[in-house]
């Protein structure tokens, strides 16, 4: 439970949460800080895979620019072992 995921998004980006696709919970971003955020109250046992989709369009080409974001920051609470789970995923690059 309490499932939270964040990665921040680098350059010139743009963003519209009104196209945010989510399985479960929601998805929010934050255009000041460039942070997309998505948290889930709680995901049963019985499910194997949330999926989220987020368009970004990058605006500019930098031809320096490798990645598009940070790695994937992922926290949860386990309700079986009363531990809270951390995790750091791949980000998505560009090249």
């Amino acid at each position: 439970k309490n499932i939270k995921l964040e990665m921040d998004l680098y350059g010139d980006v743009e963003v519209d949460p009104s196209k945010f696709t989510v399985a479960a919970g929601e998805m929010k971003y934050d255009g000041t800080s460039k942070r997309i955020t998505w948290t889930i109250p709680e995901m049963p046992t019985s499910v194997d895979i949330l999926s989220a989709q987020f368009p970004v369009i990058l605006k500019v080409d930098n031809p320096t620019q490798k990645d598009l974001t940070s790695k994937v920051r992922m926290s949860a609470d386990d309700q079986t072992t009363n531990v809270t789970i951390k995790k750091v995923g791949d980000g998505i690059t560009l090249r």
